[in-house]
């Protein structure tokens, strides 16, 4: 954010040099730049009505690494999308549409709701009345993926639909949440909304796309945001050693992660048997840094184990950090590990834990030489 916090009245049109849109923001400018992304600015000082308000919406939850929402095939889970409006006036009749997967459902949780076959999607709707300057209004959404459902990733189109008043609204205090009676369902109309499948790892879970106006008529505008599903693998039944399971998602940096094996070269099974400090390992991932490799496990494991340590094929080079996160929060930290160091003995508490991410830094320095073993790597139901 930026702008001139000591002027309560002023109002900026931002324009958006990718999209082509306009919106204003009071007080402050606000938007989203991707992760990695780039976004691209003309700002001038405005009057209140000279285009849409800039409203961000927000996608929950959107936990760890993979950055989106687990629906296991055949499951539903709960998503809170949420509207807060940054601009000067107020955004009324607003109307939110999920364009869904084909065998997708959703329902928004606040009141009664509606879902419509469309042309390619299906189609749920919210409204909300209004929302003025400075607040916030959320909505949650049960959303069910068909049984079956193919392993990877979901992207959902949610757009909102709304009119703007062309005189500045009073600003609210600070921002506040609506309860479950601000929202009002209705059966919606046709949308041009899409979703597509792909089975490549999660990417960002909402990434706005602008403002823009709709039709003819300049007091109505739409704003989208690209929320990412994640059909997961299944999550494990027993005891099982992580080289057994399928992934969600794996990043390796050189060669793809080995399974039971060190990380090698750039083949897919070109890696050693699993050594450090001189002593074999059966079982365990051989991964280069920078890595991270993430699973899906439900909530139903309580423990991870393994042995940690630069692999013997570099001998005594190499330098890493290896990190074990929960559901996006870091549980262990080794701190510098060196070739020259013998194994290490890892024990995480992971109860409840619906996401395991295993990371390996480069220590700081650079990535030579940096083979690094998750070595009898398993969780323990």
């Amino acid at each position: 954010m930026v702008g001139e916090p000591a002027a309560e009245d002023r109002v900026y049109v931002v324009r958006d040099l990718w999209a082509h849109r306009d919106f204003t923001v009071a007080r402050e400018i606000v938007a989203f730049v991707p992760a990695h992304g780039v976004a691209m600015f003309r700002v001038h000082r405005g009057a209140p009505g000279e285009a849409p308000p800039a409203l961000l919406l927000t996608i929950e939850p959107r936990p760890g690494a993979a950055g989106a929402t687990y629906v296991p095939a055949g499951e539903t889970r709960t998503v809170t999308v949420t509207v807060v409006n940054y601009g000067p006036v107020s955004a009324r009749d607003l109307r939110l549409e999920l364009a869904l997967p084909p065998g997708w459902s959703a329902r928004p949780l606040s009141c009664c709701g509606s879902q419509v076959a469309g042309a390619d999607t299906p189609v749920s709707v919210a409204r909300l009345a209004v929302v003025h300057p400075g607040e916030s209004r959320a909505i949650d959404w049960e959303i069910t993926s068909p049984a079956g459902a193919p392993v990877g990733t979901v992207t959902v189109p949610i757009r909102a639909i709304y009119r703007y008043d062309a005189e500045p609204a009073p600003r609210a205090a600070g921002l506040s949440s609506a309860g479950p009676g601000s929202v009002a369902g209705s059966a919606p109309g046709t949308s041009s909304g899409s979703a597509a499948g792909s089975a490549s790892p999660a990417a960002p879970a909402a990434a706005a796309t602008g403002v823009s106006a709709t039709g003819s008529d300049p007091a109505w505008a739409q704003q989208e945001v690209m929320m990412v599903l994640v059909v997961p693998p299944p999550a494990p039944t027993r005891t099982s050693y992580l080289s057994d399971l399928e992934w969600v998602s794996a990043t390796n940096g050189w060669g793809p992660v080995e399974r039971d094996r060190s990380n090698g070269e750039t083949g897919p099974t070109d890696g050693r048997p699993i050594r450090i400090g001189g002593q074999a390992y059966a079982r365990g991932l051989g991964v280069h840094a920078p890595s991270r490799v993430t699973y899906y496990l439900g909530g139903r494991c309580s423990t991870f184990r393994a042995v940690i340590g630069v692999d013997d094929e570099v001998g005594d080079q190499g330098s890493v950090v290896f990190q074990v996160w929960a559901d996006g929060v870091k549980v262990y930290d080794s701190g510098m590990i060196t070739g020259r160091l013998p194994g290490r003995e890892v024990e995480v508490d992971i109860r409840g834990v619906e996401e395991l991410t295993l990371v390996v830094t480069d220590g700081g320095d650079n990535k030579d030489f940096d083979h690094a073993d998750w070595a009898n790597a398993e969780v323990i139901i």
